[in-house]
């Protein structure tokens, strides 16, 4: 199998073979699912932040590179195909910008991708962050907390879209997220989420999103206090989670991990097998970890970092 130069040229062709590669090799160790690619649509369409190099077989794609902000790679390959790594390896370092750090994050079961890199000249980051796959059969009950009095879960209605866009970038205000202590970031006063009602609007055209799976809680005020979108691959039964985010001020009422579990019991009634998110697992921000553990979520997979300094 060979690299091929990209076949589609229009940036929703791009993200749209993407995602087939990425269901095509999904598995227990994969971390490219099609949800989080719909959910990254934007990033990947912005020419000015993202390359992408698409692999070709046969006219299907099967795999791919995305270099993100000039010097990330992202990387989707079999598992077990180590010429194809060391290709997109080779094509990340000639095409990522000649300065400063380059990174990577790639699964700890994908040996040749981590091999290609390590030959490259990279190195293991062992402090740096990385994530976590983890699942959650859609057959395996999990108890959910009592949802507080005037609060309804349900999903998303017509005409929300601004409430919604309102309660995400709550949620996700970096200034607001449950840093621990010690690994808060010096954040910029202006910092802020980038969501936008035009955003919500693109990702509301990618495949798989769907209305039933866009879930919200309700408060008494009638603001929306935590939302999260469960995006289903029929192909293979995975669904994923991304984003969730619950209203500062509505935290601590088990809000979280209302919506989590009611996505879970909705991916299962449409006959998806198993959902998936992938938080941080370092210590410089436990708490998306916690929340999917005490939802029943198990760790299957992690990523592991690695870096090359250019300078």
């Amino acid at each position: 199998m060979g690299i091929a130069q990209q076949s589609p040229t229009s940036e929703d062709d791009i993200v749209s073979a993407m995602q087939q590669a990425a269901s095509r090799l999904w598995s227990g160790g994969s971390f490219w699912h099609v949800g989080g690619l719909a959910w990254e649509s934007a990033a990947i369409r912005n020419r000015g932040r993202s390359k992408i190099r698409l692999m070709m077989s046969g006219g299907s794609p099967v795999g791919w590179a995305w270099i993100e902000d000039g010097s990330h790679l992202n990387l989707c390959v079999e598992a077990c195909d180590a010429r194809s790594a060391h290709e997109l390896v080779r094509w990340f370092v000639a095409q990522a910008e000649p300065h400063g750090l380059l990174t990577a994050d790639v699964p700890e079961a994908a040996k040749p991708a981590s091999q290609a890199l390590l030959d490259a000249g990279f190195v293991v980051a062992p402090d740096a962050p990385f994530s976590l796959d983890m699942r959650h059969d859609t057959q395996r009950l999990t108890p959910r907390p009592p949802l507080p009095a005037g609060f309804a879960v349900r999903s998303l209605d017509e005409g929300e879209e601004a409430a919604l866009v309102r309660c995400h970038r709550a949620a996700w205000n970096p200034h607001a997220l449950p840093w621990p202590e010690r690994h808060r970031p010096d954040l910029p006063a202006e910092a802020a989420s980038s969501f936008s009602v035009s955003a919500l609007a693109g990702i509301q055209t990618m495949w798989p999103y769907r209305q039933d799976l866009v879930i919200v809680a309700k408060a008494p005020d009638g603001t929306l206090a935590a939302s999260c979108i469960a995006w289903l691959d029929e192909a293979n039964g995975a669904a994923e989670i991304e984003p969730l985010g619950v209203v500062p001020e509505h935290r601590g009422l088990g809000l979280g991990r209302t919506v989590c579990l009611e996505a879970v019991d909705r991916v299962g009634r449409l006959g998806g097998s198993e959902v998936t998110i992938h938080p941080r697992g370092d210590d410089g921000y436990p708490a998306a970890r916690n929340l999917y553990a005490s939802c029943g979520f198990r760790t299957v997979a992690r990523t592991i970092p690695l870096v090359r300094n250019e300078q």
